[in-house]
């Protein structure tokens, strides 16, 4: 018998390909044997690299698009929506504020209201404040008799006048007889 040399391969392959397959059952069979016998090695197990390659691979694309999905949800609930309205808060002599010793309650019932509105930001402020101008010298403020002392904010944002009236009047600060002044900004 003589081996066919490199020109004729192509031609034996292709013989090869066109020849009747041998049924999977006896291949099967014969395999086994070779294998009993020692004559083939036992069936080649894939590395654990590649065992782990397509599920880990899987894994790390689906917590990718969970990472990327929250982040997109944040950034959309981070833009803007509407226009900005400041909410000042004043009190005046019809104040009732918390019992002594709880005022802290009061601060965190307003910033729990500032976060269900969706607040972008709020502040109380200090009861001094400084004017300067053309008819006042610089000196402490003295209150606007109508509205009282000017004590805190919240800057929220809001589609229409209807939402921002909604939001200034579901302000705890109203609870307590204080009084909301509500400003567009532009």
């Amino acid at each position: 018998m003589t081996l066919p040399n490199d020109d004729d391969r192509p031609d034996v392959l292709a013989r090869l390909a066109d020849s009747p397959s041998v049924p999977s059952r006896l291949e099967e069979r014969v395999v086994a044997e070779l294998r009993r016998r020692g004559i083939l090695g036992p069936t080649p197990r894939r590395p654990v690299a590649r065992r782990w390659l397509w599920p880990a691979a899987a894994l790390a694309a689906a917590v990718l698009a969970f990472v990327l999905g929250r982040a997109s949800a944040s950034a959309s609930a981070l833009e803007p929506t509407g226009r900005r309205w400041l909410l000042l808060l004043y009190e005046d002599a019809s104040f009732r504020p918390s019992p002594a010793g709880h005022e802290a309650d009061r601060v965190d019932e307003y910033r729990r209201w500032g976060q269900s509105v969706g607040a972008v930001d709020g502040a109380e402020l200090e009861s001094t404040a400084l004017l300067w101008g053309p008819d006042a010298s610089a000196g402490q403020l003295s209150p606007d008799p109508t509205l009282g002392h000017l004590v805190g904010y919240f800057l929220v944002r809001a589609e229409s006048i209807d939402r921002a009236r909604a939001i200034a009047a579901s302000c705890p600060h109203l609870k307590y007889r204080g009084r909301v002044v509500l400003r567009p900004l532009t």
